[in-house]
This record gives C-alpha cells, sequence and structure tokens, in this order.
C-alpha cells in the first residue's frame, strides 16, 4: 500500500471515528445543546442534541468526501485544472502520475488533518456540554493553532517541492 493510499486510509478512520464520537455522545448530552461560541469563547448558540449529531456527521462526511474525491479523481483532471509551481515540468508526461500521487497524498494529509481538528472540536464540545460550561476552553485555541499552523507547514511544502532550484535550473537549460 503506498502513501498516497495510507493517508487516505486514515482520513477514512478518522470519519468513522467522529461518527463513533457523534453516536456515543448522543444519550449523554442533554435535550438543549450549545453548538456555537462568540470569538471570546463563550456560547452564543444552541441547539437539539439530534441537530447538534447530525453537524457532526455532515460537515465531517462533507469534508471527506471533499478532499477525498478530488484526491481520487486528480488524475483525470486537465492540465489546465491543476495549479501548482513549474505545471509544464511536473506534469510532463513522464512525471504527472508520480506529481499527481504527490499532490493526492498531501490532499489527503489535510483532509485527515481537517477531520482530526474537527474530532478535537466535537469532543470539546461534547465535554462543554455534558459538564454544562458555557465556554470553551484552552484546549480549543490549541488545536485550532495548531492546525492552523500544520495547514501552513504542508502549503509551504507543496509549493517549495514543487518550486525546488533543481527544476528551475532544468528549464533554464532547455
Amino acid at each position: 500500500m503506498n502513501k498516497k493510499n495510507i493517508s487516505f486510509l486514515i482520513a477514512f478512520l478518522l470519519l468513522v471515528a467522529l461518527a463513533v464520537q457523534a453516536w456515543g455522545a448522543l444519550p449523554l448530552l442533554s435535550d438543549k445543546v450549545v453548538t456555537h461560541f462568540g470569538f471570546s469563547g463563550k456560547a452564543d448558540n444552541w441547539s437539539s442534541k439530534e441537530n447538534f449529531f447530525w453537524m457532526q456527521i455532515l460537515l465531517s462526511l462533507f469534508i471527506f468526501l471533499l478532499l477525498g474525491s478530488i484526491s481520487l479523481f486528480l488524475g483525470k483532471l486537465s492540465d489546465s485544472a491543476l495549479n501548482i509551481p513549474n505545471k509544464d515540468y511536473w506534469l510532463a508526461p513522464e512525471r504527472r502520475e508520480s506529481t499527481i500521487g504527490t499532490v493526492s497524498f498531501y490532499l489527503n494529509i489535510i483532509n485527515a488533518s481537517s477531520l482530526l481538528f474537527f474530532f478535537i472540536l466535537f469532543r470539546d464540545m461534547i465535554e462543554i456540554n455534558i459538564q454544562e460550561k458555557n465556554s470553551l476552553g484552552s484546549s480549543f485555541w490549541i488545536s485550532f493553532l495548531t492546525f492552523m499552523i500544520f495547514t501552513l507547514v504542508i502549503s509551504i511544502r507543496i509549493l517549495t517541492l514543487f518550486s525546488s532550484k533543481r527544476v528551475e535550473k532544468e528549464q533554464s537549460s532547455e
């Protein structure tokens, strides 16, 4: 199994974990649950526990299907639909398959990290509702900042990977 498939499997397992967490929390929640917090971290919107359950499931499924389907069908897209640095070089027939595999791998990593962030976010929201608190704790901000930094690092990695000096030298000599 290659790293692209492993990263897709990890994203899928996180989706399953989110569903299990949502299902397991459903009987533990009161009928009215906090579902939104303002910028200050204070609760400012509530819904039924059933709506909260479906929000978790549908949002997680949407992210998984969106990024997962792009990853799976990336190779079927025309070159004009792909936006990477040095596109002509990286999408040349002899490198196209490897390039698509690499981009798919990173999309799956972003998918998995997004689902992990949602898992932590929903876990925190479940705990807040079970403990009947009215505000987010510091763990949300830590996980949010970690997710944002990780996503930035992955984005920079993708850009630097396809903008390598080796590519520029080879292209300038053609």
